[in-house]
């Protein structure tokens, strides 16, 4: 599969042309999602280009006010220092945003909404610390290219990046 890129010199790739497109919705009121830890929402094996959207479709919710949430990779979590956001307060995210590295953004907004990077078998998934959130869903959509011979991108099951 190729990356198509427009006519225009120096447009990035469009994002209908650049992949594969996998959904991985994250329940948080699950304890498989939404514990003080790194979860993993996607595991990749060999190197992808990617495309990463962080929609909320149902406000996050944390018991005291104290959790903090950052999308990662398994890269950025062994190193304590996660590598696609910074750590937003969890009880902050509403429903119909989205997540930016830099901040967080309402849907009806024009504004460079996704996060573009290349990894090389390391999984993608976000860190919670503080305390554990108790409601909310996170959808993380993902349009991926592999650029390795076999690359591959699947839906992780919300364990340890790390």
């Amino acid at each position: 599969m190729s990356i198509e890129t427009s006519q225009s010199p120096g447009a990035s790739a469009q994002i209908s042309n650049f992949g594969d497109k996998l959904t991985v919705s994250v329940d948080l009121t699950s304890a498989t999602w939404n514990t003080v830890a790194t979860h993993e929402v996607f595991t990749v094996t060999g190197l992808v280009a990617c495309r990463l959207f962080v929609l909320c479709t149902e406000t996050v919710a944390d018991a005291g006010a104290a959790s903090s949430f950052a999308v990662t990779t398994e890269k950025g979590a062994g190193a304590g220092k996660p590598d696609i956001t910074s750590f937003f307060k969890g009880d902050a995210i509403q429903a119909t945003t989205m997540l930016l590295d830099w901040g967080i953004t309402a849907m009806d907004e024009t504004q460079r909404v996704c996060h573009e990077f290349v990894v090389n078998g390391s999984d993608i998934g976000y860190q919670i610390a503080g305390e554990a959130v108790t409601d909310g869903t996170l959808d993380f959509i993902l349009y991926w290219t592999p650029i390795s011979d076999g690359a591959t991108v699947v839906a992780g099951t919300g364990g340890s990046l790390t």
